[in-house]
C-alpha cells in the first residue's frame, strides 16, 4: 500500500532517490514531506519509514557496511562516519548524481559482462557527487564529533559483527577496545545517538 513502515538496519546503509512523485517521511523523531528530485542518506541504526504516493519512482540502494571498502577509501570513510540521515534536495549541480543513478538501474536490469564491477562504479559516482553538495555539514560533523570517539564505535560495530551479532556482553566489547564501559556507551551516545547496548540488542535482533 505504497507504505513501509518504521524499522532501522544494522550493518546496512540505504541510499534512496525519489525521482518523481510525493513522500513522508520519518527519520528518527523528524518527519518531512519529500517531492521528486530529492535523494536521502540513511545511516545503520536510523529509524525510518516512508509513505509513497502512488505515482513515485525511484531507486533504494542498501548497501552493507562490511562492503564499503568496494567504493573506495575516502568514500567508506565518510559514509561509514555518518551517524544521522541526510537529505538533499537535488539541483542542476546534482546532475552526474542522477545520470550515475540512471545507469545504476539499467546495469541491474540487465545481464552485460562486469555487471557487478560496473555497478559498484556508479554507485561510487552517485555517493560522491552527494558527499561533494554536504562537503559542509561533513566539516560541521567532524567538528562535532571525534575522531577517536568514531574509531571507537566503528570497532564496537565490527566486534559486535564479528561474534553473531552482538552475542558478548558491554563490558567484553570495551575491553576489546581498550576502554571502559562507560566511555564506550557515552562514544556510542555521541555517534549514534544509540546506546551501547542498543546497538548490542540492534544485532541480536538481525540473527
Amino acid at each position: 500500500n505504497w507504505e513501509i513502515r518504521p524499522h532501522r538496519h544494522h550493518g546496512l546503509f540505504q541510499l534512496l532517490w525519489l525521482e518523481d512523485g510525493q513522500a513522508r517521511c520519518q527519520l528518527d523523531e523528524a518527519r518531512l514531506d519529500l517531492s521528486g528530485g530529492t535523494a536521502l542518506m540513511v545511516p545503520q541504526h536510523c529509524v525510518h519509514g516512508f509513505q509513497f504516493s502512488p505515482d513515485a519512482c525511484g531507486l533504494v540502494v542498501t548497501v552493507a557496511y562490511s562492503l564499503l571498502g568496494s567504493l573506495g577509501a575516502s568514500l567508506s570513510e565518510e559514509i561509514s562516519h555518518l551517524s544521522i540521515a541526510w537529505s538533499f534536495r537535488l539541483t542542476d549541480a546534482a546532475g552526474g548524481f542522477e545520470a550515475a543513478m540512471r545507469a545504476l538501474r539499467a546495469e541491474y536490469d540487465g545481464y552485460d559482462a562486469h555487471r557487478s564491477a560496473v555497478m559498484v562504479a556508479q554507485l561510487s559516482i552517485a555517493l560522491g557527487c552527494l558527499l561533494r553538495l554536504s562537503e559542509h555539514r561533513a566539516a560541521d560533523n567532524d567538528r562535532a564529533v571525534p575522531a577517536r570517539a568514531r574509531q571507537h564505535v566503528a570497532r564496537f560495530i565490527a566486534l559486535v559483527d564479528a561474534a553473531y551479532a552482538g552475542q558478548s556482553g558491554l563490558e567484553y566489547y570495551a575491553s576489546q577496545i581498550g576502554i571502559s564501559a562507560a566511555h564506550l556507551n557515552a562514544s556510542c551516545r555521541q555517534v549514534t545517538g544509540q546506546s551501547a547496548l542498543s546497538i548490542i540488542q540492534i544485532g541480536r535482533a538481525h540473527v
